[in-house]
């Protein structure tokens, strides 16, 4: 799983909704989420408005649907081989 952030502004947006006492808190809690599992990554998309958007684009399938199982807007697929 990888899930996209602003990471700036959420811990913002954290602190100002008193979630978190200092907004550096929220690296310790990435760190801790990256490490977990190998599988998952919670990545800093940065802050422009559409970052994690982006990020998302770049994420396709490279295989035929009947290879990889593909969906139409499905972003989820990882392809076997490029």
């Amino acid at each position: 799983m990888r899930v996209y952030a602003n990471l700036g502004g959420l811990a913002r947006a954290y602190y100002d909704a008193k979630l978190l006492g200092n907004p550096a808190e929220l690296s310790i809690f990435v760190n801790g989420f990256n490490k977990e599992d190998a599988l998952c990554d919670l990545v800093n998309a940065g802050d422009g408005k559409e970052c994690a958007d982006e990020k998302l684009k770049g994420k396709t399938c490279y295989g035929p649907k009947q290879k990889c199982g593909c969906k139409a807007n499905d972003h989820s697929c990882v392809p076997d081989e490029l």
